[in-house]
């Protein structure tokens, strides 16, 4: 059960830096290579941080 509060912490803090990116402006812009995160992601993950590509690249590298 520590694994669902920390997931769902995570989330909150994820949100949260959405939050802060709607006030910066740079909200739905990857922080990683700075390209403009697609509509369809941002409707799937509203608090996405990375484009698909990135996020990928991000998930390959944990699973090893």
């Amino acid at each position: 059960s520590m694994n669902i509060v920390s997931s769902e912490q995570e989330v909150l803090y994820q949100i949260d830096d959405a939050l802060k990116r709607l006030d910066d402006g740079s909200f739905g812009v990857c922080q990683q290579c700075s390209q403009p995160i697609t509509m369809s992601r941002l409707k799937a993950v509203p608090y996405a941080s990375l484009c698909i590509a990135c996020q990928r690249t991000k998930e390959q590298k944990h699973k090893r």
